[in-house]
């Protein structure tokens, strides 16, 4: 149904759509900011799904659940040393190389969680943060 509406928003004559309309036209239209929308949703889908999970792995993989706040805050402060770098980083490779590696990184690294030893919380923290 929302993609007729906007397939006809899209093929009607832009001197009949107000404003409004002729901004969502140019952005539908924009493939690059469809792109962009894409990869922003998809990285929000990761850590969505990660930091849901992780509940659920110090409970049963490492026997700990009360870790999960301190995960968090490791979590916290290295997000916060990630942002503060990356005006620096994206000047050093661009910001597109950033973004890829990024998150090729990540993921890589929330894979390789999956051969961690129970109980090695130095390589949980290390690899997961």
């Amino acid at each position: 149904m929302m993609w007729f509406v906007i397939k006809r928003l899209i093929n009607q004559d832009t001197k009949n759509l107000s404003r409004t309309q002729r901004d969502m036209v140019d952005l539908l239209t924009n493939k690059p900011w469809i792109i962009l929308l894409s990869m922003g949703f998809l990285t929000m889908m990761f850590n969505g799904i990660k930091y849901g999970v992780i509940a659920y792995y110090f409970k049963y993989q490492v026997g700990n659940e009360l870790m999960v706040g301190q995960y968090f805050i490791a979590l916290l402060l290295v997000s916060i040393l990630g942002a503060l770098s990356t005006g620096y980083l994206s000047k050093k490779w661009g910001k597109q190389n950033l973004f890829i590696t990024s998150l090729l990184l990540s993921g890589l690294l929330t894979s390789a969680l999956y051969w961690v030893p129970n109980g090695n919380i130095t390589a949980i923290f290390i690899l997961g943060c």
